[in-house]
């Protein structure tokens, strides 16, 4: 009976790997230089267990004198994982590690999806549960759970202008509010107060839902790209759960993106000329974003 009991509670700890690179000028990582082997809990932030392992390394190094790495300042550093298909032994630079672009808001896979609001960096919150979450819900492939790579780098600079991704998208062909349209389809046959009172009302759950995205993290069209890319394929109802939009909205986002959907409603990278075109013309536009 004991055993059994043992059996069915579930771990909150693991051992996990923190990897530090040397650098090359102070920016650009270019080998592991040492690893720290820990013994984490499942609930502790990954930031802080990152800078836990490097002050007790006997043979720890930082590019700052002065002073000394804190989580209060996350932009002097970052935790990526390391790549799936990469040895400690064989890294050389940038390019091995992955980022962990999303966070949960929440507990475990209960919670609700939060975007990085730097693209190209690691959440900063996450905890050791968070990342199994993420790994349940297929969003960290390409990445190595325990083994993570601990980059300082120097800070980002300052704040970046949040824009109105919404209407980023509608320029794109993707209209986030599109079921208000099913609401009104009445009124616009007996009612010429029809286009004021659509538009009045789609306006308003084109901004709810802008704020809910702000709020969670999510600004950027790079980041629902990336995201969009976390998996081989995809349904409408996991990416309209994720995004918490309609299945419309989620279709159209998923065409701008260059998926196309097979018999069975799976929507994979596309491609056809078309799915290429759109492909490439969302990519161009992020530049102007």
């Amino acid at each position: 009976m004991g055993d059994g009991l043992v059996d069915e509670i579930a771990p909150v700890e693991r051992e996990v790997t923190f990897h530090f690179p040397a650098f090359e000028n102070d920016i650009e990582p270019k080998h592991i230089e040492f690893s720290v082997i820990r013994r984490v809990h499942l609930d502790s932030q990954i930031n802080s267990a990152a800078l836990e392992a490097w002050r007790d390394a006997p043979q720890a190094a930082t590019p700052f004198a002065d002073p000394m790495p804190d989580e209060r300042f996350p932009s002097w550093f970052e935790v990526n994982l390391l790549r799936s298909n990469i040895q400690p032994e064989a890294y050389s630079g940038s390019a091995d590690d992955v980022p962990i672009l999303f966070g949960i808001s929440g507990f475990g896979t209960d919670g609700d999806l939060v975007f990085n609001t730097e693209p190209g960096d690691s959440y900063r919150y996450n905890t050791f549960r968070d990342l199994d979450a993420l790994a349940e819900w297929g969003l960290l492939s390409g990445g190595q759970r325990d083994h993570l790579v601990v980059r300082f780098t120097h800070g980002k600079g300052g704040d970046v202008y949040w824009g109105d991704l919404v209407g980023w998208l509608f320029n794109q062909g993707v209209d986030v509010a599109v079921e208000l349209a099913r609401d009104f389809i009445i009124f616009r046959l007996i009612s010429p107060l029809f286009g004021h009172l659509r538009n009045g009302r789609r306006d308003r759950r084109a901004r709810k839902i802008a704020a809910s995205w702000h709020a969670r993290g999510l600004r950027y069209p790079a980041q629902l790209r990336r995201f969009i890319d976390c998996q081989d394929s995809w349904t409408v109802d996991a990416v309209a759960k994720r995004l918490k939009i309609d299945g419309e909205a989620a279709r159209q986002i998923m065409t701008a993106l260059g998926l196309e959907a097979d018999s069975r409603g799976t929507w994979r990278p596309g491609t056809s000329k078309r799915a290429r075109r759109r492909r490439k013309r969302w990519e161009s536009a992020e530049t102007d974003y």
